[in-house]
């Protein structure tokens, strides 16, 4: 399935931190970014959403979360909600899977 290979895609992506957040904020984006993906691989679309938004919270910036967001909100069939995180992680430079997930879901 799409979400399945995005997924995949996802998790071998090599995180580039925003190297501009002060050491705890990195710290937590860090842990809630991994409990995202660690929700994600059981298929918990709603604990991954949580703590991806926490991890956007401590990292606005990062185009990977948002990338990582939008595969949880596949997963839970919110296509609208997924196609404006793709689009903002494209706006933000993660340019790895987001531009053909988002023509694999119609985004505009």
């Amino acid at each position: 399935s799409i979400i399945s290979f995005s997924y995949i895609q996802f998790a071998s992506l090599k995180v580039n931190a925003n190297e501009n957040l002060k050491d705890s904020d990195l710290a937590f984006y860090i842990i809630y970014r991994e409990k995202a993906k660690a929700y994600m691989k059981k298929g918990d679309w709603d604990q991954a959403i949580y703590w991806m938004t926490k991890a956007l919270d401590k990292n606005p910036k990062s185009g990977y979360t948002y990338f990582g967001r939008a595969i949880a909100k596949m997963g839970k069939k919110d296509k609208r909600g997924a196609c404006k995180d793709i689009k903002k992680a494209i706006k933000l430079g993660e340019l790895r899977g987001t531009l053909e997930l988002s023509r694999e879901m119609g985004c505009r």
